[in-house]
């Protein structure tokens, strides 16, 4: 597909903006203090979000690829953040008792080894995101359930919970706010990606931040719902991983 020089320009930076500005504005969430500041960060991300999937819209359907030095060093890293959330999820499974997590985690770190020792390195798709209008469509409706539902969230039983506990007033929003806008970003990524290592990244991000958000309230009843679920989707990424061999 032939681009112009603005297509080059300007299709980078929104692909930045969808699946990087959420990770990002996680970090300023999770630092702030206002639940005012909190909600007003996820609100304009989630209408940023919405407004650069649409201006994606009339390129679609787009690719992008870096040079290949730029593509090799964002591999490394995509797969050593693969790992660290792997030795996280297996955190979790030692500190649960669980293991199912466990067992899940180890043999999705075995086939991730087996996969860059043995694999086919080097060898990657010439376009690391893709975009159709379908993925845009998907996009556009999840920033904007995101923008407006944050509008009432304050209201929502897990954040009026945390009331009852004084020490969970502020650190619990933000953290909750933090890992919406991850799995948001997350989200993105996992239908903009057009590299399977990408792919599984955000994959595992989702799970992750699903596990903590369902374990949010810290009950017992939310923890075993945590932890079931972080079971299912291990087994999910295991699928996927040998999918990809």
């Amino acid at each position: 597909m032939e681009y112009t020089v603005s297509n080059l320009m300007t299709t980078p930076l929104l692909l930045f903006l969808l699946i990087v500005s959420p990770f990002l504005a996680a970090l300023c969430v999770y630092r702030a203090r206002s639940l005012f500041l909190q909600s007003l960060v996820v609100t304009a991300t989630g209408a940023v979000l919405a407004a650069g999937a649409l201006l994606l819209v009339p390129r679609a359907p787009f690719g992008l690829s870096l040079a290949p030095l730029s593509g090799s060093c964002l591999h490394g890293a995509a797969n050593g953040a693969d790992f660290l959330l792997l030795c996280v999820i297996l955190y979790f499974g030692f500190k649960y008792r669980h293991p199912v997590i466990e067992a899940l985690s180890v043999m999705q770190i075995i086939v991730l080894v087996v996969l860059e020792v043995f694999g086919s390195h080097g060898k990657h798709p010439a376009d690391l995101f893709y975009g159709d209008n379908l993925a845009l469509m998907l996009v556009m409706i999840a920033s904007i359930a995101i923008a407006v539902s944050t509008l009432r969230l304050s209201f929502i039983p897990c954040l009026q919970d945390l009331e009852d506990h004084p020490e969970l007033k502020q650190s619990g929003r933000g953290r909750f706010f933090a890992l919406l806008l991850i799995c948001l970003g997350a989200f993105n990524g996992v239908l903009l990606s057009n590299d399977m290592s990408f792919f599984y990244f955000f994959f595992e991000s989702i799970t992750l931040c699903s596990f903590l958000l369902i374990a949010q309230k810290g009950t017992p009843a939310a923890e075993k719902k945590a932890v079931r679920t972080l079971s299912m989707t291990s087994l999910a990424g295991l699928v996927l991983l040998l999918a990809m061999t």
